[in-house]
């Protein structure tokens, strides 16, 4: 108890000296929304392009329901489908359908047998 209260006592006497002005050139400039740069565009198209919504529908290596669904969907409905497509396709899927794909996918690691045929199983 000592202690913390010579600590507290010796802390109260510092006297820290002012902070130097800020320098104008080292600040970041405010954000306008009025004048934007043309590569303020290319960034955020970069950004959307990234998302994966618009591109080539890849499934992950993670065996799951929705990429054993994936897999059967770009194999057997649409080769070059994008993520976009394949979101609406698998949104439009009723809950026993995605539990069927899930299920399928539980079966298949189970009994480590998910290979590259499993694109050529049922689609439900």
């Amino acid at each position: 108890m000592f202690f913390r209260n010579t600590l507290a006592l010796a802390a109260s006497q510092i006297v820290l000296p002012p902070l130097p002005p800020v320098n104008p050139l080292l600040e970041y400039p405010p954000k306008s929304t009025i004048n934007t740069s043309p590569l303020d565009n290319t960034v955020k198209k970069e950004k959307n392009a990234k998302s994966g919504t618009k591109g080539k529908m890849r499934p992950s290596p993670t065996k799951n329901g929705r990429n054993l669904c994936a897999l059967r969907w770009l194999k057997q409905t649409k080769s070059n489908g994008t993520t976009k497509e394949f979101n609406a396709y698998y949104s439009s899927l009723t809950s026993t359908q995605r539990t069927e794909y899930d299920n399928d996918a539980a079966n298949l690691v189970a009994t480590d047998t998910w290979s590259k045929s499993v694109c050529d199983g049922k689609r439900y």
